[in-house]
């Protein structure tokens, strides 16, 4: 079954205080040990080695520059360390693509807790800002035992300095009568942009102590927006007052209709990190104000999130993996919640559909969805993955029907992140999945559309 899916991803980080620390591991996938080397291909795609050294299932994130046909990739990797016992340390790192090459491999910081990922590229300098979970590299006595890192922080670039910047250490933003204060362990999950202007809207979760079941079903949804180095705090959602239903697991955030925010995010109401439910859509609008929180797409399990994009012509489209169909639905009128079109199965067929990634294509307006497939068996769980039918996939919207998905990478992949170039060509940043053979598993790889 499919609510199952993340079952030995969690499991496998609770600890004495019953949170995930962040990477998201334990048998996922299946795919081919030893896989492609840097320029193979597989079917319509050249697959490249971003990082054939790196291992462990941890997140990634992706943004593309469609001009330049660039692509900056932000992602966690195993140190081979320990500074506290039993704990890996992890490397913050960066890579980029341009023209057929890799370069600009760097190391930013390392640390232990992980919980998302995000990048962006700002419009005017061409430089990213990776959003991330930030705070002492090690455990500072006197503070969590677990939460080593509690707060929002950024890296900005400038040339090739690296500048990390802590964005907040409580979560006192939405506090309101009645409410906690003085929470302190904020920026879980980070999803960020920049608006055409160079305004960023960073956003993210704030779970308070993380100690109390109140502290996760009360979850707050808070942000800082403006341009870099004058960023104002504001809240998006205040949970504790709120409907007590875990807001902001996995957050996403896509440009909107007049360059507006739209976020998306699950819900969890036991943990830091577990299994979310359902896909719930805010707006930014262009007073600043956030909409109020609206279920677009039911989901038992989202696995790792539902996903958001928007075309002026498609309008917003949400995807979702719910049991063992991944579907898609549109909304033409962004500002109208009632012109929500009925949903679209995009495969659902043996065990696949996972980890899906949502983009749609500037040229066409179709929308493409990335995702991983298991097995052309129904209900085999992620352990079981077989290396002879399991592969990366990518689904194209032709009409209003969804199509045999083509095959981009036959080793498979975890976490895809789908963008599309200025040309209309499509990329896909993925990680090799688990294997029984894991010599590979947690390679970082892109393929790029021929």
């Amino acid at each position: 079954m499919m609510e199952r899916l993340l079952s030995s991803l969690v499991v496998f980080s609770l600890l004495a205080c019953g949170q995930m620390p962040g990477p998201v591991d334990g048998g996922t996938g299946g795919g081919r040990a030893g896989g492609s080397a840097g320029g193979g291909a597989a079917g319509g795609f050249t697959i490249v080695d971003l990082d054939a050294d790196t291992r462990g299932l941890f997140w990634h994130a992706m943004a593309v520059d469609p001009t330049d046909a660039r692509v900056v990739v932000a992602y966690y990797a195993p140190r081979g360390t320990r500074t506290v016992m039993d704990i890996d340390d992890l490397d913050l790192k960066v890579v980029e693509w341009r023209d057929g090459q890799v370069t600009n491999r760097q190391t930013l910081r390392f640390m232990q807790r992980t919980a998302g990922l995000s990048v962006a590229i700002h419009p005017v300098t061409k430089e990213p800002t990776v959003g991330f979970l930030g705070g002492p590299d090690r455990f500072v006595p006197g503070a969590s035992v677990f939460w080593f890192q509690s707060d929002a922080a950024l890296f900005t670039r400038s040339g090739t300095t690296w500048t990390e910047t802590t964005v907040r250490t409580d979560g006192d933003i939405c506090t309101s009568t009645g409410s906690p204060t003085n929470g302190s362990v904020v920026g879980l999950f980070p999803a960020l942009r920049f608006d055409a202007t160079g305004r960023l809207v960073f956003v993210w979760r704030d779970i308070r102590f993380a100690s109390f079941p109140t502290d996760y079903t009360g979850s707050d949804l808070e942000s800082v927006e403006g341009p870099l180095g004058n960023l104002t705090p504001r809240c998006v959602y205040e949970g504790f007052t709120g409907d007590k239903l875990g807001r902001g697991a996995r957050l996403m955030v896509s440009p909107g209709p007049n360059d507006e925010t739209l976020l998306v995010y699950d819900q969890q109401v036991q943990r830091a990190d577990t299994n979310g439910q359902d896909v719930v859509l805010q707006r930014r609008l262009a007073n600043g104000t956030w909409t109020p929180p609206t279920r677009a797409l039911s989901s038992p399990n989202t696995q790792t999130g539902p996903q958001v994009a928007f075309d002026p012509m498609e309008g917003a489209g949400v995807a979702v993996i719910r049991g063992s169909t991944l579907v898609y639905r549109r909304l033409p009128d962004v500002a109208d919640p009632s012109t929500w079109e009925a949903e679209q199965q995009v495969v659902s067929e043996g065990s696949g559909g996972w980890y899906p990634s949502l983009a749609i294509s500037p040229l066409t307006h179709a929308p493409a969805v990335a995702f991983y497939a298991c097995s052309r068996t129904s209900g085999v769980p992620e352990t079981d993955c077989q290396t002879s039918q399991d592969a990366l996939r990518l689904s194209t919207r032709t009409g209003d029907v969804w199509p045999s998905p083509v095959t981009v990478d036959e080793e498979g992949g975890w976490l895809p992140r789908l963008g599309v170039l200025a040309s209309g060509k499509r990329v896909v940043v993925y990680r090799v999945p688990n294997t029984r053979d894991q010599t590979r598993a947690g390679a970082l790889k892109l393929a790029v559309e021929r």
